[in-house]
């Protein structure tokens, strides 16, 4: 009886060993099912998660380029009513203003520069946080480029009673691999600033070498006796739209942009700027790019510094010039300036009609000497009308085209080139600017006609050289000690219209000389005070001649 239950318990063991695997199995499966759902659910999560990652980057990435798009289009809209009004005041400058118009004039010439400086300003810090900026590095030779940056910015120290010094390590190679516009804009920006916070003192620029072990490093360093920076505040300096909040700071105005600009761009050339300062003693800035040399056979291009012109302008008078602008204001502008020059000039107001234009006038044997083009046309741009006239045949040495700009931007200068054109003229234009320009592509027998010439319009660097020649004829007299009581309220409205234009005429110094000298008269010294004033200054008057 016994044996016969042993395979039965055997059997009930055995079943209910495989019933509690099953019953195991079952929760196992159970708790794994429930498992997979959860991870399915959190998969399912991220990946929605993702797609609205990927729908908030494409979102962003249209709406940076929407907002270049934009401050583009409104930087090139806002250039061109601004063009017209520092043209139109440049117009009002040469003529024969009373003292208080003068200087309102000049407040409207000088505002209007200040505004286009802001919208420089704005322009580059959204193309550079929308990845649009490029650099474009070269051979510079640093050297030159520190006493160019300095001698743009002399005339402004000088003002203020400043000195710059400069100072360069004799370690410092001849030539660097360096993007040559944005290392200006930056040397510029930072000197700029040590004149603008700097009231008595001096500014002084430095190179040298540092080697580390990343390598070797180019430290660029502006030194200044200013205001100095609050502590609290050295680490804001760097931030867009923010300015060092000191009263002499808020006087002297700004985009709060330029140092955000300047990191910006050192940060592309692999670089980064850093700051040192106490107040009432002064700041350093430093900038520290890594050291790229070029071999010293290759040679770099010179810097175009403006205190160096061509002593005169070559006649352009009765050159058949075709200007090409859809602004009427602009428009009236350049006539105007060509008036001034004495131009045989034709305006239209399209790419197209400087196509028909320019074919019109090859066919009746009077064909354009030069073309001035807009580059942003409705319908046929300048780009595109360039283009056009080069397949046509006309070619860049029978035809030169000069682009009229308010995109002054390295991309924007090579789309020129590329499509046929030879230079570029920067919104807002001048006269003496537009002269040189024209002076330099004309070759010295190009076609010009004799119609249209307007005779009782005289040169405008003859003017100025006239006037020139009037005032330091009269300061030698004095100099000369010559007999009577000179006119000096004569002399003080002479010295203040020349100090109004020397600079556009390349003379910075003599302008600058002009109103001191004109301050010296209007504040009613004794004879012999203003006349040691005049010996101090006469030099720079006498060394222009």
């Amino acid at each position: 009886m016994a044996t016969g239950l042993f395979p039965v318990l055997i059997a009930t063991l055995t079943i209910g060993a495989l019933l509690f695997a099953t019953a195991a199995l079952c929760l196992s499966c159970m708790k794994l099912r429930r498992q997979l759902g959860w991870k399915a659910a959190e998969i399912e999560r991220l990946l929605f998660r993702q797609a609205e990652l990927q729908l908030a980057q494409a979102r962003a990435e249209r709406n940076a380029e929407s907002k270049t798009a934009f401050l583009a289009t409104m930087s090139h809209e806002i250039r061109t009513p601004m063009s017209g009004v520092i043209g139109f005041t440049e117009l009002l400058l040469e003529s024969d203003l009373d003292p208080r118009r003068r200087g309102q004039v000049q407040l409207i010439a000088d505002s209007g520069r200040a505004m286009m400086q802001l919208v420089n300003d704005i322009l580059d810090h959204s193309r550079i946080e929308s990845g649009e900026m490029r650099l474009h590095p070269e051979p510079l030779d640093i050297r030159e480029k520190l006493d160019h940056c300095i001698k743009l910015l002399e005339p402004t120290a000088r003002s203020k009673h400043l000195a710059i010094g400069q100072w360069v390590e004799n370690s410092v190679p001849e030539l660097v691999e360096l993007d040559r516009l944005r290392i200006q804009q930056v040397l510029l920006n930072l000197i700029g600033n040590a004149i603008r916070y700097t009231e008595k003192g001096g500014i002084d620029v430095e190179a040298r070498l540092e080697n580390s072990s990343e390598g070797k490093y180019l430290l660029l360093s502006v030194i200044d006796t200013g205001i100095g920076i609050e502590e609290s505040q050295l680490d804001e300096i760097f931030v867009p739209y923010r300015q060092e909040n000191s009263a002499s700071a808020i006087r002297s105005g700004g985009s709060g942009l330029g140092l955000a600009i300047s990191s910006e761009l050192v940060a592309m050339m692999g670089g980064q700027i850093s700051v040192h300062s106490r107040c009432g003693v002064g700041t350093q800035f430093t900038v520290r790019l890594p050291l790229v040399t070029v071999e010293t056979d290759v040679e770099a291009p010179h810097e175009l510094t403006p205190a160096s012109p061509p002593a005169t302008l070559p006649s352009l008078r009765g050159t058949h010039v075709l200007i090409v602008e859809d602004d009427a204001i602009n428009r009236q502008l350049i006539m105007a300036m060509a008036e001034a020059l004495q131009l045989d000039a034709h305006t239209v107001g399209s790419g197209a009609e400087a196509v028909r234009a320019v074919l019109e006038s090859d066919q009746a044997g009077i064909p354009f000497a030069v073309v001035l083009m807009d580059m942003q046309m409705p319908g046929m741009d300048g780009l595109e009308a360039t283009s056009h006239l080069r397949a046509l045949g006309f070619t860049a040495e029978n035809l030169p085209i000069i682009a009229l700009t308010a995109n002054c931007y390295q991309d924007d200068i090579a789309a020129c080139a590329a499509a046929g054109m030879q230079s570029h003229l920067g919104k807002p234009v001048t006269t003496v600017a537009l002269a040189r320009e024209l002076a330099r592509w004309l070759a010295p027998g190009a076609p010009v006609a004799q119609t249209r010439i307007h005779p009782s319009s005289h040169s405008i660097e003859a003017r100025y050289q006239e006037r020139k020649r009037r005032v330091i004829d009269d300061l030698r007299r004095i100099i000369e000690a010559s007999p009577g009581q000179p006119e000096w309220q004569a002399i003080a409205r002479q010295l203040h219209r020349l100090a109004g234009v020397a600079a556009n005429f390349g003379e910075p110094e003599l302008g600058e000389a002009s109103r001191r000298l004109e301050l010296e008269l209007s504040g009613k010294q004794p004879l012999e005070t203003v006349r040691r004033a005049l010996r101090r200054e006469w030099p720079i008057f006498e060394s222009s001649v």
